[in-house]
């Protein structure tokens, strides 16, 4: 078990790989977000992780107490019973997917914060008060 900035975190899957549980025992991973996350989210906001990944930023996300809404989608299979484990180690309360987002004109709208960034997760930090939020539609395909 790894605890990483109060976020329990259960590595001891195949899919993890030692690099990745060697990054998460040393505090190393996703660092930007981890700091982005509480500036970022507001009071009430519903919240939509593509790309779910192992469950902590999800976690983290919801142990703010901010968001009233969360779901996330990863196309992984592998990592959805990461995902299902760590958030019940850190009691989320969370609407997991398997599949992909996908734009379709008929489906619902949706807030998209947006940040104009190189892709790089160190920059994101100096991009904060660039941010914007879209409104666009989205649907979900499940695999």
């Amino acid at each position: 078990m790894i605890n990483l900035n109060g976020i329990h975190i259960k590595a001891d899957f195949p899919c993890i790989s030692e690099y990745m549980k060697s990054r998460l025992a040393e505090g190393r991973y996703e660092i930007a977000e981890t700091k982005l996350i509480p500036e970022m989210l507001q009071n009430g906001d519903s919240v939509l992780e593509v790309g779910g990944g192992i469950g902590y930023l999800s976690s983290l996300v919801f142990k703010t107490g901010n968001c009233s809404d969360l779901v996330v989608i990863e196309a992984n299979p592998d990592l959805i019973p990461v995902i299902h484990a760590n958030h019940l180690l850190n009691g989320v309360s969370a609407f997991v997917i398997h599949g992909v987002p996908q734009s379709n004109d008929s489906q619902m709208d949706c807030d998209f914060i947006y940040q104009k960034t190189s892709g790089k997760a160190r920059q994101l930090r100096e991009v904060v008060n660039q941010t914007k939020r879209l409104k666009r539609p989205l649907s979900i395909f499940r695999k």
